[in-house]
């Protein structure tokens, strides 16, 4: 499109080359689906994470479990 300037938007006469400053041509469909991508891998994350902090959790109680039983 072209502004007030007769100058297409995002394109630009530098030293008598033509700059390229328009934004990327991403559609919304494109772009909707790197938002959900990158929610799928956060959420894989946040399983990942939470399974290592239980795995810890169930390791230090049976350490704690064995513990107790030779003291008896």
């Amino acid at each position: 499109m072209m502004n007030k300037k007769g100058i297409l938007d995002g394109l630009e006469v530098r030293n008598g080359r033509l700059i390229n400053n328009a934004p990327d041509g991403m559609t919304g469909i494109q772009k909707l689906a790197m938002v959900k991508k990158a929610r799928r891998v956060e959420e894989k994350t946040m399983i990942m994470e939470n399974a290592m902090y239980r795995a810890e959790m169930r390791a230090d109680m049976m350490e704690n479990m064995k513990g107790r039983s030779c003291m008896d």
